[in-house]
């Protein structure tokens, strides 16, 4: 094993045996809640008051221990930082004040930008990890609000004191940078791009020498350099992490990489690395002058994740984590020494809660970047050559999100290098921000036209025999059949995961059976290949797949994509009228016309039910039922309801028979139908899409066949 390899193994082993296991034990407040601010070098907490920034942190190391797969209580360790810092921390502004005692009573109300940087962080965090349960992007949006209305400058940036005190510091900013980025990664709110945007150029512009690549900490109000000795600091660390964070912003943002980044990392490197300890140190001057020789643990972990984001050698990634390493040999494994003097002595303090965000950070980045060094348990077969390659075929990139990710993580913490070829809509940043590597497909799904199929087999094809992976895991029939296609002739090991039969084998239209024939003949050729497995859900898709005479021992069954009636109980059948809502397209394979034949079944006998349907149609087909295919009558039963607030006009009978037809799936519905709900407003002709009935109670009913397309 390389050098390289074997110091980022031994980092990522440290921290997730030794570091996280003991923060969350003895870092963890299990009384009064939060996180102590510092260990004492035995293990033991210290009774301080609680910062803003040290909760956030820890929230974020964890939610990101969780992502690189440790599987120890990331989840638990999350909440507890989270709720103590909502019910602590935050105002009825949504800004968040500095200090509260270990009683949890606020002793510091001030604002500072900084601490409001790594709320926002958190937030991400909390809406990475647990979704929309936790409002956390609710919150998020809250507090950039604030900031934005009653924070922003006239001169860019924002005020990092309610006063306005000088000097103005790069550094709160650039945290906001690294919280917008968590968000752009997630979400598509162009708030967040707006926020990241303004501050990199501000960075750009206004931060940095863009001759000699020096960045400096301190301003004035007009946002020149500060008078005196304070205008010419710079500091080695926040060169490092600048310049990772604008890497990142260009890779989230669909720009050219700033050429200012590699100089941020040259003007560190010359002027700030001490080669007699192997560090960074604290600071220096615009002019190279040294500042001050102390290092301190954090500028070490942002060099490693600049060195990795931007691909140096691999000889300087691993001097850079024996840097880091130096800091991590106490007494007790899972705490570190905080700085080092110029006399290469560390100076003994406390182990500061807050080096866990960094030090986490810089594992992250290493196992994106190089994933077969850094994990510690790569193949004996792979532990001297290139990491083995997965790609995860998939029709949407959205559905990767929802139900591959766990997936891929686990590959890529494996030691796997993934990659991802699917239509990219509004999750590719999310899927990039993973360290996975992107690749668009021009799907069109639902297609039956042969010359898509024939465009889309040849665009994987030529991704194959470019990537040549050593696995290819075809998520879906579609991506099944195309991937299967792709790889013939080709060094490929197909894994083609049925997560269903899907419209093919229940739709009962001329246009499906006459495809379904040559189908049937090329799926028993492409699935029992001698590079070919199938991985299927149920006994009853592995039934229908054996009918197709693929060999049994070709198939293996995973129950999943289901509920887990272990953790889902049922409960009981409430008193009183049941609703019934139904989220889907209007396509027969769907259950619309078994929807409305049980309605029609109950109204006969007089169990009536009220049903509220979100209903979406992606395409016509022999199966759709199109609108004007639906008569919605005044009576009691079918209850279809618009939006509170939203011109009832278009929900009408004359208007719902005019709505035409755009992308609007059965998970996505609801973002989708609320656009079309402003749309309605604002008159639009696709405004009418999602055909509901008017507010009083209605009943639904399928027409005569002659009205149907």
């Amino acid at each position: 094993m390389s050098d390289f390899a074997t110091e980022a193994t031994a980092l990522r082993r440290w921290l997730f045996d030794a570091a996280l296991p003991l923060w969350w034990e003895n870092g963890a407040d299990q009384v009064r809640g939060g996180f102590h601010e510092a260990l004492n070098l035995e293990g033991g907490s210290l009774a301080r008051p609680h910062r803003a920034r040290t909760i956030a942190r820890q929230a974020f190391s964890y939610c990101e221990a969780g992502r690189l797969g440790w599987d120890g209580p990331w989840r638990a360790a999350m909440r507890h930082a989270l709720d103590y810092f909502r019910k602590h921390f935050v105002n009825p502004d949504a800004s968040v004040v500095s200090v509260v005692d270990i009683d949890g009573k606020v002793s510091d109300p001030s604002f500072d930008l900084y601490n409001q940087a790594f709320a926002l962080l958190a937030y991400a965090s909390g809406h990475r990890a647990f979704g929309e349960a936790g409002c956390w992007r609710r919150q998020a949006v809250a507090l950039r609000t604030t900031l934005e209305q009653s924070y922003a400058h006239p001169r860019g940036g924002f005020l990092e004191n309610r006063r306005g005190q000088l000097p103005r510091r790069s550094n709160p900013h650039m945290h906001l940078l690294e919280a917008a980025l968590a968000w752009i990664a997630l979400d598509d709110d162009p708030g967040w791009r707006h926020m990241a945007d303004s501050i990199a150029t501000l960075c750009l512009e206004k931060f940095m020498d863009p001759a000699t690549g020096a960045l400096r900490e301190f301003f004035a109000d007009d946002w020149s350099p500060a008078s005196g000795v304070k205008g010419h600091i710079c500091e080695p660390g926040h060169h490092y992490e600048w310049a990772f964070l604008l890497h990142r912003w260009a890779q989230l943002t669909g720009r050219n990489a700033p050429e200012a980044a590699p100089r941020l990392i040259a003007f560190a490197d010359s002027r700030g690395l001490d080669a007699r300890r192997g560090v960074a140190i604290n600071a220096v001057l615009a002019d190279g002058g040294v500042h001050d020789p102390v290092a301190r643990l954090w500028a070490q972990a942002e060099r490693i994740r600049a060195y990795a984001a931007h691909r140096r050698s691999d000889d300087e990634v691993a001097a850079a984590i024996k840097g880091l390493r130096r800091f991590l040999a106490t007494p007790t494994e899972g705490l570190w020494f905080d700085q080092l003097g110029a006399d290469d002595v560390f100076i003994l303090e406390p182990a500061r809660a807050t080096s866990l965000y960094h030090i986490i950070g810089a594992v992250a980045e290493l196992s994106h970047a190089l994933p077969a060094a850094a994990s510690d348990s790569v193949p004996a077969s792979n532990a001297r050559g290139p990491a083995p390659r997965v790609i995860y075929l998939v029709t949407e990139d959205w559905y990767f999100i929802s139900h591959r990710l766990p997936m891929a993580r686990a590959a890529r913490n494996a030691g796997f290098e993934v990659h991802v070829a699917t239509r990219i809509d509004r999750h590719g940043a999310a899927i990039e921000a993973e360290g996975f590597h992107l690749h668009p497909i021009s799907w069109r799904r639902g297609s039956l036209d042969p010359r898509d199929l024939v465009r889309v087999v040849r665009e994987v094809r030529k991704l194959y025999r470019k990537l040549n992976p050593d696995l290819a895991h075809h998520v879906a029939l579609p991506a099944a059949v195309v991937g299967s296609l792709a790889a013939t002739g080709l060094p490929v090991v197909c894994l083609n995961a049925l997560t269903g039969l899907g419209t093919m084998f229940i739709d009962a239209t001329a246009k499906v059976r006459v495809a379904r024939a040559p189908l049937r003949l090329a799926l028993r050729s492409l699935l029992n290949r001698s590079r070919a497995a199938v991985l299927v859900q149920n006994p009853d898709d592995r039934a229908v797949i054996e009918r197709l005479g693929v060999n049994r021992d070709r198939i293996a069954l995973i129950p999943g994509s289901g509920v887990d009636i272990g953790a889902m109980v049922a409960s009981p059948e409430p008193a009183g009228p049941i609703t019934i809502a139904f989220v889907g397209r209007l396509v027969g394979s769907k259950g619309i016309r078994t929807l409305l034949a049980a309605h029609e079944q109950r109204q006969a006998s007089r169990l009536r039910k009220r049903h509220r349907c979100a209903l979406g149609v992606r395409a016509y087909r022999g199966s759709a039922v199109p609108p004007r295919g639906i008569a919605f009558e005044p009576a009691g039963g079918c209850g279809l309801r618009p939006p509170a607030g939203c011109d009832r006009r278009p929900w009408m009978p004359q208007y719902r028979a005019q709505g035409s037809q755009r992308a609007s799936g059965a998970a996505r519905g609801f973002r989708g139908a609320r656009r079309r709900h402003r749309a309605a407003r604002t008159g639009s002709a696709a405004a009418p899409q999602v055909w509901q009935g008017r507010p009083r109670t209605c009943r639904a009913r399928v027409l005569e066949p002659a009205y149907r397309p």
